[in-house]
């Protein structure tokens, strides 16, 4: 339910770079993290947005399945197929 209030893609992108300089990319960059952000990705602002892609361009999917899974989840949520 707390997903339907506005302002909840904007503290998650605060909390992201909070996290990230706390943890460090590494330890923050996870399959879980990514895929959950790019889940909400349409919510966000468009500044968040590319907090979020600048997120995930640091994440290493761990084999070509996966890739493609990315990406499938970018164009879905971008609502472009190029």
């Amino acid at each position: 339910m707390a997903r339907a209030d506005p302002a909840v893609p904007q503290v998650m992108s605060n909390c992201l770079e909070v996290l990230v300089a706390v943890e460090g990319m590494e330890k923050t960059c996870t399959k879980e993290n990514v895929y959950h952000l790019l889940n909400d990705l349409k919510q966000f602002s468009e500044w968040a947005q590319c907090q979020v892609m600048d997120f995930v361009s640091h994440y290493r999917p761990e084999d070509e399945n996966e890739i493609f899974e990315v990406r499938y989840r970018l164009n879905r949520r971008r609502g472009t197929g190029h």
